[in-house]
């Protein structure tokens, strides 16, 4: 029997050539069907439509005749709300863009179309990693109801016995909830996040769109070179806050964003002038990432102690984890989204289970908890 979920996919591009390389990376892959292609949006959404529920995940071209990927994305998620699109795009400066736009209207991820010259086991690897990871956030697919049995009488003078209805097991509630809180306004803010996390993080700057804003807000996402400066772009558009995609000796100031660049660890630190400025470093991936949350965790703590709201959203694996227990050992606060809004709840949960989190929050409420924690430095 397979460890791993099965998953049914739509496979939807505009080019026979790529279909047929998806289809050979995935078709002798354990627990992987490949339901149905479709070469547009308005096929997909055809497609869709005949299959409902038993579609799993989309991989969705941007780029296609009659409709383009952007177009269809929003269609396709209201005809089947469980299901999960993952965007396939080109690595140029305006696929990545679209990409961007794609991941900040509900998809779950993205990977780039295989180039000339790429190794197609590398990719097919890659492939099947994240149709795994996203395939583990699925909810179950709704099942017929059952017939009902027929009804028996209860003997006389018997009354109806009924079973007691399950507790509500909340979210985190098998993590102990840390009673740190600041007492003084928080120095900065940092938030990390992986698979699920654009999504994440446009919500979270749309609802800090006209906030007030003193401290600085450093952000990392996974995220490869090409697509980190779209992404930077983007979150300066929604938030109307100054977004900046990290660079070498960038002097950092306050209510500014600062965005890890693709590639590089981004590490503040505490210049001799008394600065923060930003320092790039091409050193060993971290949790398999570069940039990982954990080394801009870590040169934060060095930078401003414990004074850091630590916020860690969406992502597979355990990268934040280390660097917000780091933190919270210097009476930091640490937020974790919590598991039903997570795409992914690998991140957040591996900071849950350090039982370091002031709190474990759904989406929609984390802008207004950072609010409550930064004393009035996020306004």
């Amino acid at each position: 029997m397979s460890a791993h979920r099965p998953v049914n996919l739509l496979l939807v591009d505009d080019s026979a050539v790529v279909r047929k390389i998806f289809r050979n990376a995935l078709e002798q892959v354990e627990g992987i069907t490949i339901l149905d292609e479709a070469s547009d949006g308005i096929a997909a959404i055809k497609a869709l439509e005949k299959h409902g529920a038993a579609i799993d995940i989309i991989t969705l071209d941007i780029n296609m005749p009659n409709m383009d990927g952007l177009t269809a994305l929003p269609e396709l998620l209201k005809i089947n709300r469980r299901a999960r699109v993952l965007m396939v795009s080109a690595s140029s400066k305006q696929g990545s863009r679209d990409t961007i736009r794609a991941l900040s209207k509900g998809a779950a991820d993205y990977i780039p179309k295989p180039e000339a010259g790429q190794s197609m086991e590398a990719f097919s690897a890659l492939l099947v990693e994240k149709i795994r990871v996203i395939a583990e956030s699925l909810p179950a697919r709704p099942v017929a109801p059952a017939a009902p049995l027929p009804q028996t009488s209860q003997p006389a003078g018997q009354p109806a016995v009924e079973k007691p209805a399950p507790a509500p097991v909340k979210d985190g509630a098998a993590f102990s909830l840390s009673k740190h809180t600041f007492t003084t306004p928080p120095k900065a803010l940092a938030i990390g996040a992986s698979t699920g996390g654009p999504d994440a993080l446009s919500r979270v700057f749309t609802a800090l769109s006209g906030a007030k804003i003193t401290i600085p807000i450093f952000v990392t996402q996974h995220m490869p070179k090409h697509f980190t400066a779209a992404l930077a772009e983007q979150i300066g558009k929604i938030s109307a806050i100054p977004c900046h995609e990290a660079d070498e000796g960038m002097v950092v100031t306050p209510g500014h964003i600062y965005l890890a660049r693709g590639d590089f660890h981004m590490l503040p630190k505490r210049h001799r002038d008394g600065n923060v400025v930003l320092t790039l470093s091409d050193s060993e991936p971290e949790n398999f990432c570069r940039p990982a949350v954990d080394p801009m965790l870590r040169a934060l703590g060095e930078v401003y102690g414990g004074q850091v709201l630590t916020v860690i959203l969406t992502g597979m694996g355990a990268d934040g984890a280390k660097g917000a227990e780091i933190l919270h050992e210097k009476q930091g606060v640490v937020l974790a989204q919590d598991k039903k809004t997570s795409v992914v709840w690998g991140m957040p949960g591996a900071a849950a289970a350090k039982n370091i989190c002031s709190a474990i929050v759904p989406l929609e409420k984390m802008t207004e908890t950072i609010k409550q924690h930064s004393l009035g430095t996020i306004a």
